[in-house]
């Protein structure tokens, strides 16, 4: 007689998958008040006004649940958004963008019985928002019900396509909250290897820290449940790696705690929505309670209310960095450096007609003042292969034309700074456009960065030697030693210091700080833990 028949790994993992997850609120029929709620196909949005906060884009055709404030109080740390702002920079010049998913059950959709979950209320902001969003925005929810970071850790390559752009990462119920000993355990050690593998795929994409928050505790059978405990969960713990990798992190708690105390619409927890003495099938019950309670059960919050208040967080960050992208037809982001530990960034272009479009805030903090501020460009001067360029202000804030030219009569290359006074703007758009006439024959501009007073009263920038000292700074080890050999006094000269830094580097071996850069240095070493720094 024929035994039981079992099935392939990968086919017992997907009917797990299956079986746990459901289908996660998605390719349902959804409640007719979510149908109003969706948003209207209303072409390309319009950039924020005068009247919004710096890099706080305008929610154009899609209408917010949530108020501005709240989901600025759900960007619990900013982090590094050089990712980010990269992944947007290639969907401006015409790519896709792919949002991976990784997570719990919360993630995967429970919760979400009749309204979408997280995951599919990004795709639906984000689709609405984004010039062409419908087509090219794309989110893989690769989250599994019932797992930690450990299984995913093991897994990813899995759940995550190598063609993520950014990647959401949510665990913070499902991970153990207080293992032992600190930090450095069996728990923590595979959260840190599913963020170093992610932050290693393909196309580097932006890793962001998501933290759901529960406010119903467990109990056992018979005692009182515990419920609004604001420490509970592990995203402290997940957000010293967040802190220590740069990346962003959104959080529920922090964006909507004291909302739950005062138990106001849609983030009431007076009870949930399902429960054992009070079930879905009960219509007029029910019709009293969607998209009033933030929790759908004890552990998932509600497809109407809690997961579409978790997809405007991850929404609204992505947005935000879409409205710092520059434009910049004709420019690219390059490293002229002659080493990789003296890097020369900067944006490059040798084509009259460029454009680079810069976003900045001019406000300062003299809310009393109306005065002009001042901002600093810096550009590359050189004696050969240069060209002109025309600076003006063309969003938001007013500032006189001005013609810059990049030759000077100096045997030399260097980062000069032009001061223009700028009014006060929270959004303010400066354009720098490559002129067709040269005093070389060539049109090369290079565009290293801009500087903005927050002062009023402040004077042109003319301590170049602090400048030149910023870039010397960032090549610098953890003893203060410079990266390069090379000195600005004297090209190709290996200062003492160098010499002296290596010699106490080989004495210190595997220990220490300082050994750590030696080894990246050398290039015997990529991503540190910080688990072990």
């Amino acid at each position: 007689m024929d035994g039981p028949r079992l099935l392939p790994r990968t086919a017992l993992l997907l009917a797990l998958g299956l079986l746990l997850t459901g289908s996660g609120g998605h390719d349902r029929q959804w409640a007719p008040g979510f149908v109003a709620a969706q948003a209207a196909d209303a072409g390309p949005p319009t950039p924020a006004g005068g009247t919004c906060k710096a890099h706080k884009y305008d929610t154009g055709p899609y209408r917010m649940l949530t108020d501005a404030h709240t989901r600025q109080m759900g960007q619990s740390y900013l982090g590094d958004r050089s990712r980010l702002l990269a992944a947007l920079q290639r969907y401006r010049d015409g790519a896709n963008l792919t949002i991976g998913v990784v997570g719990g059950s919360i993630s995967a959709g429970q919760g979400a019985s009749d309204a979408p979950s997280y995951p599919y209320w990004t795709r639906i902001i984000l689709q609405a928002l984004l010039p062409g969003g419908k087509e090219r925005v794309n989110v893989v929810n690769g989250a599994m019900s019932g797992t930690t970071s450990q299984y995913m850790s093991t897994c990813v390559n899995l759940h995550v396509p190598a063609t993520a752009d950014i990647v959401i990462v949510e665990y913070a119920i499902n991970d153990e909250e207080m293992p032992m000993p600190h930090m450095n355990n069996q728990v923590r050690r595979p959260y840190e290897r599913l963020i170093r593998k992610l932050l290693n795929y393909p196309r580097r994409p932006a890793v962001i820290l998501l933290h759901a928050y529960r406010w119903f505790g467990d109990a056992p059978p018979g005692a009182i449940r515990p419920t609004g405990q604001f420490w509970t969960s592990s995203e402290r713990q997940h957000g010293e790696f967040g802190l220590y990798y740069g990346l962003p992190q959104l959080s529920v708690k922090s964006c909507c705690y004291h909302h739950m105390l005062k138990g106001a619409a849609p983030y009431n927890v007076s009870r949930v929505r399902h429960g054992p003495n009070f079930m879905l099938h009960e219509p007029a019950i029910d019709a009293t309670l969607r998209g009033n309670l933030f929790y759908f059960d004890n552990h998932h919050p509600d497809g109407n209310t809690g997961h579409r208040v978790m997809g405007e967080l991850v929404s609204q960050l992505v947005m935000d960095a879409w409205a710092q992208v520059v434009h910049k037809s004709g420019f690219e982001w390059v490293n002229e450096g002659k080493s990789v530990h003296s890097p020369k960034w900067g944006f490059v272009s040798e084509v009259p007609g460029s454009e680079l479009r810069i976003l900045v805030s001019t406000k300062t903090e003299h809310e009393a003042r109306k005065d002009n501020v001042l901002v600093e460009l810096g550009y590359l001067r050189s004696y050969e292969n240069v060209g002109r360029f025309k600076v003006k202000c063309v969003e938001g804030c007013a500032c006189e034309n001005t013609t810059l030219d990049g030759l000077h009569d100096q045997k030399n290359s260097q980062t000069f700074l032009h001061s223009l006074s700028v009014s006060q703007a929270e959004r303010c758009v400066i354009s720098i456009t490559v002129l067709p006439d040269s005093s070389t024959g060539k049109h090369k501009v290079k565009i290293t960065g801009v500087m903005v007073s927050e002062d009023p009263d402040s004077q042109h920038f003319e301590n170049f030697a602090a400048w030149e000292l910023v870039a010397e700074t960032t090549s610098l080890n953890p003893l203060g030693v410079a990266a390069s050999g090379e000195r600005r006094d004297d090209p190709g000269a290996e200062g003492a210091e160098v010499i002296a830094g290596r010699r106490v580097l080989r004495e210190a071996g595997a220990l220490g700080a300082g050994a750590r850069w030696f080894k990246e240095l050398q290039g015997e070493a990529e991503l540190y833990s910080f688990l072990h720094a």
